[in-house]
């Protein structure tokens, strides 16, 4: 039988999963080109858009924005800034893990120098 875990060591695991890689690809956002393709029988203007999924990596949150044929809006409908913005995801569930694996990445940078620091700490303390 095997043994349950304490609510102590379930954390501990959730943790250690949460801190590996994602097992699935990273989406790609959509390009340029595919946009300006979608939005090309668009007139310009605010309400001239269409809608899509995107990111903010450090925020770590996933919105329904709009992006026109020289514009865009990061959440909404109606365009508020000028340029395409991004990224951009045709689907909440590619926005999301496009956004897991860009928050990975950031951290494993932070741990990789963080990391780097106390090795060198460490070479400074031994003894030549």
């Amino acid at each position: 039988m095997a043994k349950r875990l304490t609510k102590a060591e379930q954390a501990e695991a959730g943790l250690r999963v949460a801190l590996s890689w994602p097992e699935y690809p990273c989406p790609e956002p959509l390009s340029k080109e595919v946009i300006r393709e979608r939005t090309a029988h668009l007139g310009f203007g605010a309400t001239n858009a269409i809608r899509l999924w995107t990111h903010n990596t450090h925020g770590g949150t996933v919105s329904f924005g709009c992006v026109g044929r020289s514009c865009h809006a990061p959440s909404g409908d109606k365009t508020t800034s000028q340029g395409c913005g991004g990224p951009w995801f045709d689907t909440q569930e590619d926005a999301y893990r496009a956004l897991r694996w860009a928050v990975t990445r950031r951290l494993a940078e932070e741990l990789l120098t963080l990391d780097a620091r106390i090795s060198r700490e460490l070479a400074d303390r031994s003894p030549a």
